[in-house]
């Protein structure tokens, strides 16, 4: 049985060469921090996608000043319970007295060599600051 729709959103994959089967609609989900997408997604999308999802209107509207059509990008946020995550309640107190933490809550993945974190001076003036905390 065909599928009516392909969801492709992997980070670690190679997104240029995934090849959608011929069935179905072909939606991608891409995030995207760096500003404006590469061009060599916005020819695929544009070439291959029936539709891209995206977590923000910021990565919309990079999206959109790329080159990819408006109209094919829908923002799909992700889902948190306020009920449970807030700014109330109790707060867990820091082992030390340092001023300032970098807390990045995200996936280590492998960024393209234009990003800020691959500068190992990035890291370094991160770290002086307090900690650096990866929550994967």
């Amino acid at each position: 049985e065909e599928a009516d729709f392909i969801i492709w959103h992997s980070y670690e994959d190679d997104f240029e060469a995934f090849q959608a089967p011929a069935a179905g609609q072909f939606i991608a989900v891409r995030t995207w921090d760096f500003g404006p997408f590469p061009p060599s997604w916005v020819r695929k999308i544009k070439r291959e996608c029936d539709r891209l999802w995206v977590h923000t209107e910021w990565i919309r509207q990079q999206a959109i000043v790329a080159g990819v059509p408006g109209e094919r990008i829908a923002v799909i946020p992700h889902g948190v319970s306020t009920e449970i995550f807030s700014p109330q309640g109790q707060h867990y107190p820091l082992p030390d007295n340092k001023q300032f933490y970098f807390l990045i809550a995200g996936a280590t993945i492998p960024m393209p060599p234009t990003t800020a974190w691959t500068s190992t001076s990035s890291l370094k003036a991160a770290a002086m600051c307090g900690r650096v905390w990866w929550c994967a």
